[in-house]
This record gives C-alpha cells, sequence and structure tokens, in this order.
C-alpha cells in the first residue's frame, strides 16, 4: 500500500504551519515589504501554471501562504505612528479603569488627537496612563466603561525590547490591538454612557454575574469568578503563585477544559431532554459564541470552542475527527483576526498543550500500560503530553517548571470536573433564590475549603519547582524533533527513532553550549532614568544597583540561570535601589548587600529601611564598604574609591559608591551619582567610564574625562527627561570617546577576555 505524505494528507495542517511561520519572520526580521511581495506575485504565478497544467498546486498554495503572511505582519508592524508630543485627547473607556494607588491605567477606543493648529489623528485604541493628584484621584475613581473622556495630553510611541530577555511594551500593546499610548489628563471632562456597543454590554454583562457571585458565594466568590467569567484579578497572589508552581496555572485560566465541562454539561441536558442531535449541535454553536462574546473573544476560549464546534459538526455529518485539521483550521481563524496573537504566550501554550495531546497522548498511554499503570494511564499521558509540549515556552516564560505539577495535574483536572459544575449549579440556584444558593454555597465551602491551603502546602515544597534558563533556540529545536519521533507520524524503528533523537539531542545540547559566553561580561541594562548593571565572571554575579524597577533585572537573571552572589546599592535612592523589591517578590536569592559606608544616616528615599530589612529577613548578608575596600572574583576585582568618610545627615549621593572595575585587564570606572564637586576624589585612569548621575550638567567635568582619559563612555538615561544635560553632551560629544546612551542603544555589554573587549549594544545605533 502507498503511504501519501503528511503534506497530502493533511493540508490544512501544512498551510498553517507556513503562515505562522511567514507571520513570524515578518514581524521578527528586517526584511523589506517588496521580497514578501515578489514572492507572493512568484507564487500565485506557479499556482496558475500549476492549475493550467493540471498538477499539484499545494506547494504553490503554502509558498502563496508564506509570503501573504510575512507582507501582511510586515505592513502591520511598521504602520506609520502619529506624531509623538501634546494634544487634545478623545475616547471612549473601555473596559476595567484600574487605579493603583496615584496612578490610572485604562484603555480608550475610538480616540484621536487634536493638534494646536486643529489637526485630528485617529489613534483608534490606546493605552492611557495618568499620574493623579488626589483632587483627580476622586474624578477619576467615577469613571466606567462606555464614558467619553477629553483631556490634555501627550502622544508616546510606546518602547519596545530595550535589554536581553527584557519586556517587549510595544509587542505587549500590538497583541492588544493598540500602537500607541497617551498620558495625562489636564482638564478631563466626562460624558457618561457616550458609547457602549457589543463590548460594552458584554463588560456590564460580566460585572453583573461577579456581583451576583459575590452575593451568591461571600469570600469564596474569586474561584468561580476566575473559572467561569476569567475575572483573575479577584484571586489573591499568592494563589496566582501556588497554582503556577504547581503548575496547574491553567486551572485559574478560562481555556479549553472549562469550556469542554460546560459544552458537555449542555449536551448532557439536551441528550437527557431527547433534543435531536441537529438542534443540540446548533444550541451548542450558539453558546459557544455567547460565551466567546463574554469572555471578549479570549484566544484560549475561541480556540476551544473552535475544536468542540468542529468536532460536533463532523459528527452529525458523520465523518471521522481529525483534531490536527480542527487545530489547524482555529488556528488559522484566529491569527487572520489577530495575527500578533501569535507572539502572545497565551496563545503559544493554549495550542502547544492541545498539540501535545493530540500528538503525544496515544503513545504516552501505550507507554503507562506496559508499564503496568493501566488504571492511571491515561490521566498520566495526557498530564505528561501536555507538560511536555509547553515545557520550552513555560521554561522561557517563567524560568521555572514545576515537578509536581506531573502528580497534581491528573488530580486537579478531576477536582475541577466536579468543582466546575457545582459552581454553575450553586450560582443557577442563586440567581433563582438567593438564601438557596448561599446555603448550597455553604456546603460547598465545606467540601472543598481545604483545597487552597493544600495547594499551598504543597506548592511550598522544596521539590515542587525547579529553577531553568531560557532555552536555546537550538535546544528546543532538537527537543521538538525528539517529541515529534515519539509520535505515529514518523515511519521509523524504535531503534532507529531512538538513534536519530540521541543523535538530534546531543547536536542541540552542543550548539547550546557554543553559544554560552565564557568571557567575563558587564552588561548595562538601560533602565530609564534609572542604574542597573550586572558583572559575570564564570558563575559569579554581581549586581551594581536595581533601577527603579527591577522587572526587567529580573527577567535577564532568570532567564541567564543567575543568582546575586553580591548586590551593590550604590546609594538608597529609590531609582538604584528600588528594583530590589522585584527580586524580594520574586524570593530571588540574594547571598551579600554591599552598601556605602553609614547609608542610612544620609537622606535617603522613603521604603529603603524596610526594604534592607525585608534581605536580611531572606537571608542576604548587610556589609558596608569604603574606599579601599574591594569585591573579588575568579578574574575581575571590584575596588571602591568613593567614600572616604562620609558625615551623617547629607544627600545620598555625596557618599555614594563609585568603583573600579578591573575586568580580565580592562578598566570600568562607574561613578553612580556622584556629583562633580566630589567626582575628582573618585578619578582614576580607566577604559571605560560609566558617566555619573544620567549625564547632569554638574558632573563628567573635563577635568574629570582628562585624568580618566577613557576610550568609551557609558551614559544612561531615558528618552524624553531633563537628562543628560546639554552641557554634558557637548563635553562628551567634543571627548575623543565613543559614546553609549542607553536610551538610543538599549542595553549596552562589555565583553571581556585577556585584556581585550568588544561593546555590543542591544538596539542598532
Amino acid at each position: 500500500m502507498t503511504v501519501r505524505p503528511f503534506w497530502r494528507q493533511r493540508p490544512l495542517v501544512c498551510l498553517a504551519a507556513f503562515f505562522g511561520v511567514g507571520l513570524w519572520l515578518g514581524k521578527t526580521t528586517a526584511l523589506p515589504p517588496w521580497i514578501y511581495t515578489v514572492g507572493l506575485f512568484g507564487s500565485a504565478a506557479v499556482l496558475a501554471r500549476t492549475l493550467r497544467a493540471k498538477r499539484s498546486t499545494l506547494a504553490a498554495v503554502f509558498s502563496a501562504a508564506f509570503f501573504l503572511a510575512g507582507l501582511y505582519m510586515n505592513l502591520l508592524w511598521n504602520r506609520p505612528l502619529p506624531p509623538e508630543g501634546s494634544y487634545t485627547i478623545r475616547g471612549v473607556v473601555s473596559g476595567d479603569v484600574e487605579i493603583d494607588g496615584a496612578r490610572l491605567r485604562a484603555c480608550l477606543r475610538q480616540a484621536d488627537a487634536t493638534d494646536g493648529d486643529g489637526g485630528v489623528q485617529a489613534l483608534g485604541q490606546v493605552y492611557w496612563t495618568w499620574d493623579l493628584n488626589e483632587e483627580e484621584a476622586e474624578t477619576a475613581a467615577s469613571l466606567f466603561d462606555g464614558d467619553r473622556v477629553t483631556f490634555d495630553g501627550k502622544v508616546y510611541r510606546p518602547s519596545g525590547r530595550q535589554n536581553p530577555h527584557g519586556l517587549d511594551f510595544r509587542l505587549y500593546l500590538r497583541e492588544k490591538g493598540m500602537l500607541v499610548g497617551v498620558t495625562g489628563g489636564d482638564g478631563l471632562q466626562a460624558e457618561k454612557e457616550y458609547a457602549v456597543g457589543l463590548s460594552g454590554w458584554t463588560y456590564r454583562l460580566r460585572r453583573a454575574l461577579c456581583s451576583r457571585m459575590d452575593a451568591v458565594f461571600g469570600e469564596d466568590a474569586a474561584y468561580p469568578k476566575a473559572l467561569l467569567l476569567g475575572e483573575r484579578q479577584y484571586l489573591s497572589p499568592e494563589t496566582v503563585t501556588a497554582f503556577r508552581d504547581l503548575g496547574i496555572a491553567h486551572i485559574l485560566a478560562v481555556s479549553g477544559l472549562h469550556v469542554g465541562l460546560l459544552a458537555g454539561l449542555l449536551m448532557g441536558a439536551a441528550s437527557l431532554l431527547g433534543v435531536p442531535l441537529r438542534a443540540r449541535v446548533a444550541a451548542l454553536c450558539a453558546f459557544l459564541l455567547a460565551y466567546c462574546a463574554l469572555l471578549d473573544f479570549s484566544p484560549p476560549v475561541v480556540r476551544a470552542s473552535l475544536l468542540l464546534t468542529g468536532a460536533w459538526v463532523r459528527r452529525t455529518v458523520r465523518r471521522s475527527e481529525d483534531g490536527l485539521t480542527l487545530l489547524a483550521a482555529a488556528f488559522l481563524m484566529i491569527l487572520l483576526a489577530r495575527p500578533f496573537a501569535l507572539f502572545s504566550l497565551s496563545f503559544q501554550l493554549t495550542f502547544a498543550a492541545v498539540l501535545g495531546l493530540i500528538l503525544l497522548s496515544e503513545p504516552a498511554e501505550r507507554l503507562l500500560n506496559r508499564l503496568h499503570f493501566r488504571r492511571l494511564a491515561r490521566p498520566f499521558a495526557a498530564t505528561v503530553s501536555a507538560s511536555a509540549a509547553v515545557a520550552v515556552p513555560v521554561a522561557n516564560a517563567f524560568h521555572q517548571l514545576s515537578l509536581m505539577g506531573l502528580l497534581v495535574n491528573p488530580l486537579a483536572c478531576f477536582a475541577a470536573g466536579l468543582i466546575l459544575p457545582a459552581y454553575v449549579a450553586v450560582f443557577a440556584a442563586g440567581c433563582v433564590y438567593l438564601p438557596a444558593g448561599q446555603a448550597l454555597a455553604a456546603g460547598l465551602r465545606f467540601c472543598v475549603g481545604w483545597l487552597p491551603a493544600a495547594m499551598d502546602r504543597a506548592a511550598s515544597l522544596p521539590f515542587a519547582t525547579v529553577r531553568v534558563p531560557s532555552v536555546s533556540m537550538w535546544l528546543a529545536a532538537a527537543l521538538a524533533v525528539c517529541l515529534l519521533l515519539c509520535t505515529r507520524y514518523v515511519v521509523l524503528a524504535p531503534r532507529r527513532r531512538l538513534a536519530v533523537g540521541a543523535a538530534v539531542l546531543a547536536a542541540g545540547v552542543l550548539m547550546w553550549q557554543g553559544t554560552l559566553c565564557r568571557d567575563v561580561r558587564y552588561v548595562q541594562l538601560a533602565a530609564g532614568q534609572a542604574d542597573c548593571a550586572v558583572l559575570e565572571d564564570g558563575r559569579s554575579t554581581v549586581v551594581i544597583d536595581a533601577g527603579e524597577n527591577g522587572g526587567d533585572l529580573l527577567r535577564y537573571l532568570a532567564a541567564e540561570g543567575r543568582r546575586v552572589d553580591t548586590l551593590v546599592l550604590t546609594h538608597l535612592h529609590s531609582d538604584h535601589a528600588g528594583g530590589v523589591r522585584q527580586l524580594l517578590e520574586a524570593k530571588w536569592p540574594v547571598d551579600r548587600v554591599v552598601l556605602p559606608a553609614r547609608a542610612m544616616e544620609q537622606a535617603i528615599d522613603p521604603g529603603m529601611a524596610e526594604m534592607l530589612d525585608a534581605l536580611r529577613d531572606a537571608g542576604a548578608r548587610i556589609e558596608e564598604a569604603v574606599a579601599g575596600d574591594e569585591i573579588v572574583t575568579e578574574r575581575c576585582r571590584i575596588r571602591f574609591v568613593w567614600p572616604y568618610a562620609p558625615r551623617p545627615g547629607q544627600n545620598a549621593n555625596w557618599y555614594c559608591l563609585a568603583a573600579l572595575c578591573e575586568m580580565d585587564g580592562v578598566t570600568l570606572l562607574t561613578l553612580s551619582d556622584l556629583p562633580g564637586d566630589y567626582e575628582m576624589y573618585a578619578a582614576a585612569p580607566a577604559d571605560i567610564l560609566k558617566a555619573a548621575h544620567h549625564g547632569s550638567n554638574s558632573g563628567t567635568g573635563r577635568a574629570l574625562l582628562e585624568n580618566v582619559s577613557p576610550q568609551a563612555v557609558l551614559l544612561t538615561c531615558g528618552q524624553g527627561g531633563q537628562l543628560p544635560g546639554q552641557e554634558t553632551l557637548e563635553r562628551l560629544t567634543a571627548f575623543p570617546a565613543a559614546l553609549f546612551r542607553t536610551d538610543e542603544t538599549g542595553a549596552v555589554t562589555v565583553r571581556v577576555r585577556q585584556g581585550a573587549y568588544q561593546i555590543e549594544c542591544f538596539l542598532r545605533r
């Protein structure tokens, strides 16, 4: 019997793969659109020719899908943006209005911006932030979905990724359908209930359902809100962390499990009532469409709904189900509507998990049966299959893998299969008669109230999770090939599969090892108007300041698999030490903290004392340093050159730590926020100078530059800020040294090997 190749058996799967690769390349590569256009016309010509010759057209169709997707994404990613600047902004509030402390965050739709000359720029959907005072906070608290707001503010273009492994804010907004952001709120005027629309009515319905759940379930309402409505913001951070550490975070996000259970309840009830199959399927389609709209067409819900609809429709026409083809159809439909969803972690995890179930659950179940685990074979096969498929994206996103999840996942899914219908039944009873619903909710609480505590205890076990660095592209590809070899789509004898898998995995590990950096590396992260740097010497890691927000620092350390051996806080201002809070929240290991002598006796920012206490409680040793003290690693020596004898009660900048870093034969002088009156005390000849205080006019004087005589100068600053000063920029431009500004270059990496160094910019200069 002749076996047809896979691409002929399942052309839609191959079409989806080519389309997805085209979208990815259209965004991640710098190819001009004319290349995709030429490829598309070439594919169309080949397609027309094969049609006339009555030959197979699939190859031409796949090629056309690839080039069309690349052109589509390239044009979307490089769309012209409105100019930045001050405007009068008008827009309609969409969804929740979050007020966190003194900062408002919201989404505006149908937004436009009017400049001083009366010109109007259409903005579409935008991300709105506003730093509030006490009076403005009262006005902002009254805003609601559908209100039309008018205010004076600024339009800005969101920045992309500026640090290795950092947050790509521009891509995040694109995934939400937003091109630009606006900030401010001067002269705010609000017109209530101006434009509601379908999304507004579904938003109000969700709010009403949440309110009713509060009444029915009381303190336990956060769980049914998350499981049925996808409203996870009501869950405590400890609960979310515990579920994530156990590898069962998908239980808290409405996805295939939840949609399948609700659809099963509907179809089961309709079957008991004797409803014909076609009518049941029609009712299911209507329910799934309404549920997707209620949850704002979340990709996991849409994906699950499309798969269920396709499966039941094929059953009504008595055709066999093909999970891969149905998954490919859902993949294409979602990406045609939301192409940037391809880069969303939620999208990647949901499709990878289902793909793993389709491809790997059968061989995994056979293996478990051979090992005499027949009763547990199916649930554990599903858990292992889905976990294996999502392991790489989970590792690259969260930098940890859950070992406990392999054991807990089947039990959690089984529990969800019981609890979710119970929540539906109790809520339905509460909607009909509130006291009855409350009584049933109390009984349900008695039955399952022990589960959260059990989850917390299981997540706190020392072996529940393991930290892992980012998986390189080569190793990820090798693992994907190994998983593919386990499926029935590869026609090879078991011994050959094992040999090929071992060879591919060995090649992936060798390629990964070849890409690892073994040089001394100094990374000056782009932290806006703040300071943060990482010095790496083998496995030793010294962090010099943590910036205002430590998110990118934490992501970098996690991706590189580095604990903090020494954290140098040059002084206790929030733009240098505020990021420590993110390290503490993540429970990131910090062995030692070095401060300038008498740092706590200077004029420091609020909250710094409490932060140091939290570091001590986490097990870090707190030490003080003065000029002459050193930190020594295998190939590096950090010698502090300032301060000498600090006096209490002074500006913390005056007595911040300045250090001369000797890195395998290359010297770098970092001056923190040292002002010009003191900088000459810290002056020392160096190959590289990290300019003081973000380029303030009061520092980095001509005398310092001549004394240090650097070949390169690093300048940490943010876009649109008051620093660097113009006078300092003129001095640095006139001095014969290469200037690297983090607002233009992104992170700056200095690679050092035996007295030679190379400077790399994360962004193109």
